[in-house]
């Protein structure tokens, strides 16, 4: 759970956090956490509204598209949201509290799940498998011809 405290926050400072998901947070039915850097500026603002913009910072585990390999990559995604009390409106960024403190999970979840592309590959130069007998063709040349066409 990602949990932002307000109450040492006074007019604009840059703050760090690490923070971890698990995969019931990310909710993708994967088996590894994920550890999240994020380094915001945040500037306090009157009526109890605080302003974070900054950068996420993540590596998560893919597969390769065409060759079905599990790859890292890492993500640096900009980020800019306002915390507001008793915000009762439906703005994506803008997200209400209550107290001094401020669950963001949900948020942050969303900004990771979207940033991962529609398609992943682990390498521009990824040769795929065979088209007949399966074999990762990144790994050397199978051996067998190609169906005839």
């Amino acid at each position: 759970m990602i949990i932002l405290h307000l109450s040492a926050l006074d007019k604009v400072s840059t703050q760090e956090y690490e923070w971890e998901l698990t995969p019931a947070e990310l909710g993708e039915g994967g088996n590894e956490s994920l550890f999240i850097k994020a380094v915001f500026e945040v500037n306090a603002m009157k009526n109890r509204q605080y302003d974070f913009k900054g950068k996420l910072c993540y590596g998560l585990k893919l597969k390769c598209d065409r060759c079905l390999e599990i790859f890292s990559r890492s993500f640096e995604e900009n980020v800019h949201f306002i915390l507001k009390k008793d915000y009762e409106g439906n703005e994506l960024d803008i997200i209400r509290f209550n107290d001094l403190a401020c669950n963001v999970t949900d948020y942050i979840r969303d900004i990771i799940l979207t940033s991962v592309p529609m398609k992943n590959l682990c390498s521009e130069k990824c040769r795929g498998l065979c088209e007949k007998c399966g074999k990762n063709l990144n790994k050397g040349a199978c051996g067998c011809k190609k169906q005839e066409e």
